[in-house]
C-alpha cells in the first residue's frame, strides 16, 4: 500500500475499489447572528444533543429549562433584548 496526502480543496477522482480513504474536515461556523435563530430550533438542537444548555444560553440567547426541556420565554426575551 501507499499513502497520499491531498492538497487543500483538491478534488480526488478515480479512487480504486478497495482503497481506504480517510478525510478530516472542520465544521462550519454557521450563517448569521446566532441570537436571531428561532428559539424553537435552538431547543430542538438542545433536545437532540447538538447544543448544550450553556451554549444555548451564552451563544444563542435561549434559556432552556434542563428539567422540563422547555424554553424559558421571559429569560430568553431578556437575553435577546426583547426578541425571542
Amino acid at each position: 500500500g501507499s499513502r497520499r496526502v491531498a492538497k487543500t480543496k483538491e478534488i480526488i477522482r478515480d479512487i480504486p475499489a478497495g482503497t481506504v480513504h480517510h478525510q478530516r474536515a472542520g465544521g462550519g461556523g454557521g450563517y448569521g447572528d446566532p441570537r436571531e435563530r428561532p428559539a424553537e430550533l435552538v431547543l430542538a438542537d438542545v433536545r437532540g444533543g447538538v447544543v448544550g444548555l450553556e451554549s444555548a444560553r451564552d451563544d444563542y440567547g435561549v434559556v432552556v429549562d434542563g428539567g422540563s426541556m422547555t424554553i424559558d420565554a421571559a429569560a430568553t426575551a431578556a437575553l435577546r433584548g426583547g426578541r425571542s
